[in-house]
């Protein structure tokens, strides 16, 4: 049975912006709480936390185990099975499970996703927010059920994204500019065509992400606009070192949004 649009709304928003403190359990990911250290460093299953931050520690893969040595505090040399899906440290985490996961699903597939957290707040996807919604699109969820998700967070998120309930088609026209298109400062025909749209009922703030990424990628090789389609390619690239090379999450909502 499908959710309400409510129901989403406060499932969804919070998830979106916010590194998820266990991978294997969505209920938790729904409530994020911040992670209370203790010493000896804590091991799970498929999870362990340690004291300090990742830059005290020198963490090696290998095929048979996981090697953390902390080099500054008192965690000693940590060995731990290759089952470990999440290193949690004080600053950050890694998720060790997202380069498979991220292979589920094909490459324009992917940079699709990865395109939206650039549109609508101009920051690379956590790893543990693009791994929960790698799962939701291949569960069904559509490139604009995905956005109109993107966009309830935003507006939950108002003092860190600058959206706002109140905010008029023209206004959320011109963040999209600046985002997508690296222009804070639209020409006036393109910033009334894609207002009238939205005011015409043609689009909707969740779908015309989509629509305007599309028409970006158009440009590439360009002579006088192929710089936007690099800028994006640019973006996404750096998004997949972040997110999927390196499995980097901030512990902090706060440091997941603003940095």
């Amino acid at each position: 049975q499908k959710l309400s649009r409510n129901h989403l709304f406060s499932a969804l928003c919070v998830i979106l912006l916010t590194a998820c403190s266990d991978p294997t359990s969505e209920q938790k990911s729904l409530n994020p709480t911040p992670i209370k250290y203790q010493t000896p460093p804590i091991v799970g299953t498929s999870i362990a936390s340690f004291n300090g931050p990742r830059s005290n520690y020198t963490v090696t893969i290998g095929t048979s185990e996981i090697k953390v040595i902390d080099n500054v505090g008192n965690d000693g040399d940590i060995q731990l099975a290759t089952s470990i899906q999440l290193l949690n440290f004080s600053d950050i985490s890694i998720n060790l499970a997202i380069p498979t996961k991220a292979k589920t699903i094909t490459e324009v597939e992917l940079s699709a996703l990865i395109e939206l957290y650039i549109a609508y707040f101009n920051r690379v996807p956590d790893a543990e927010g693009l791994s929960y919604w790698i799962d939701r699109f291949k569960a069904g969820m559509s490139l604009n059920e995905i956005g109109e998700s993107f966009y309830s967070a935003a507006i939950f998120y108002s003092a860190q994204t600058g959206y706002s309930a109140s905010l008029t088609n023209n206004e959320f026209v011109k963040i999209i500019y600046k985002n997508v298109l690296g222009r804070p400062n639209p020409d006036q025909s393109g910033l009334d065509y894609w207002t009238q749209r939205l005011d015409n009922g043609e689009a909707t703030r969740g779908t015309l992400i989509h629509t305007m990424l599309d028409a970006a990628h158009t440009y590439k090789g360009d002579a006088n606009f192929g710089w936007v389609a690099q800028l994006i390619e640019n973006k996404t690239i750096v998004s997949k070192d972040f997110a999927i090379t390196k499995g980097i999450s901030y512990i902090s909502p706060s440091d997941s949004i603003t940095k």
